[in-house]
């Protein structure tokens, strides 16, 4: 499935795989399509399109990004939620 792209500061990971966290703040964003919603599936890359991750994305909140998995090929569904409250039981 294909995300919009929402572009965050270099200086937000040292290596975009290494997931520090899973939030991304507003202060982190660089650029960030206007027609995304609030609550809406994006991409977050660094500008060179390295994947940070995919996860939720708020505009409007000081954490603007919530990263949900490091796989650019997985798609966010009832499914991927499904799979992980199996897992983690």
């Amino acid at each position: 499935m294909s995300y919009a792209r929402v572009i965050v500061k270099k200086e937000r990971r040292k290596d975009a795989r290494q997931l520090q966290s899973p939030w991304v703040y507003s202060n982190q964003i660089h650029k960030a399509p206007y027609a995304v919603q609030a609550g809406e599936v994006v991409c977050f890359e660094l500008d060179s399109g390295e994947l940070i991750g995919t996860g939720y994305y708020n505009p409007q909140s000081q954490i603007a990004g919530r990263v949900l998995s490091q796989n650019k090929q997985e798609t966010i569904d009832q499914a991927f939620f499904k799979e992980r409250f199996e897992r983690s039981r």
